[in-house]
Parts: C-alpha cells; structure tokens; sequence
C-alpha cells in the first residue's frame, strides 16, 4: 500500500515536528486502490489502556474515514485494534509508515511506501 500524506497532514505534521510535539492521534482520510490517503490528523492521547475504548469511539463518528492512528515523538506501540489499518511514527529521524498484518494469532508489521512530501523541503523528515 502506498500512503499519501495530503498538505493539510503535511502541514500539521510539520508543525508537531517543528515544536517537537509529543502527541498521539488518529489519522482521517480515505482508501482509493492500493493507496491511502490521509488528509488530516486528529490529535488525541491515548496510551495501550485508553485505545480500545477511544478507538471505538473514533469509528463510530468518522466510519471509514478512520485510517489509522501516528506517534508524533512518542514511542509507538501495536495493539490488536490497529491490524490494517495505517500507522505513522514521526520522529527526528523521519516519518515512518507501516501497518499490523494479521497471521493467525500473530500480528506482523509491514512497511509502506510514504509519499506527498518532500524531502527536507516541507520541514519535516530530517531536521
């Protein structure tokens, strides 16, 4: 799957790395093929007690415009409501975009091509 980041992400992706925001969130967009389009992101904390409960509630509000969740500066962590769906780490070292498979009873992560944004260009990704 290849995840596009649209500029309203982008732009609120560089303002958490710019200020070095340690946040946690939901990612809203839509799904077109093989590729995920994320066009904005929800900032919300959650922790691995709190996600279940506010993940439910996220999807029942926004329905399949639920994406995926990102890590902004904090360490990310899997869990069995994220299977499928996108998930971003954003850290000084980059943006990162992968999802959970589900194997049987395991879950194994796979990596995502991440495109709509460029290189040291949109502040983001390698300051």
């Amino acid at each position: 799957m290849n995840v596009h980041l649209l500029s309203e992400a982008v732009g609120q992706i560089s303002l958490m790395t710019d200020t070095r925001l340690r946040q946690t969130g939901f990612l809203l967009g839509d799904v077109i093929g093989k590729h995920a389009l994320i066009q904005s992101l929800f900032p919300q904390p959650f922790n691995r007690r709190t996600i279940a409960a506010l993940y439910d509630r996220f999807y029942r509000q926004y329905g399949h415009r639920l994406r995926g969740v990102f890590f902004c500066h904090t360490a990310p962590f899997s869990h069995e409501w994220f299977r499928d769906d996108v998930i971003l780490s954003i850290s000084g070292r980059g943006i990162h975009a992968y999802s959970y498979q589900s194997e049987g009873p395991k879950m194994t992560k796979k990596h995502h091509r991440l495109e709509g944004i460029r290189r040291n260009h949109d502040g983001i990704n390698g300051r």
